[in-house]
């Protein structure tokens, strides 16, 4: 599901369309936070989402490691206030457990 998180999901597309039409697209940034981290950490989505709907980065969703790298979280109550480090992610794929590497590689 969290694939499709992002603009190849038709809701979420729409609503963001819609809030970018009344509020106009800074104030979509809060949804892109979680949704869009692709766009909004590359300064991709200070473009109407109209404009860039096509590209891939807007289509991507979530990969495993957007959540699963989290180290802390600082508020529930903004938009994708965390910290995250890849270190947890590269420790697995270099264990030499080969059931945690496959696992990993899953």
């Amino acid at each position: 599901m969290h694939h499709f998180s992002s603009f190849n999901n038709q809701w979420y597309r729409k609503s963001i369309e819609y809030m970018q039409e009344v509020a106009g697209v800074r104030s979509s940034k809060w949804c892109a936070g979680c949704h869009d981290p692709a766009l909004l950490y590359s300064g991709l989505f200070d473009t109407p989402i109209k404009q860039i709907v096509d590209r891939p980065e807007a289509r991507a969703g979530l990969g495993c490691l957007m959540c699963h790298s989290i180290v802390e979280v600082k508020s529930t109550m903004a938009r994708a206030i965390f910290s995250w480090s890849i270190r947890n992610s590269i420790e697995l794929a270099a264990s030499e457990n080969p059931f945690v590497r496959k696992l990993h590689d899953l």
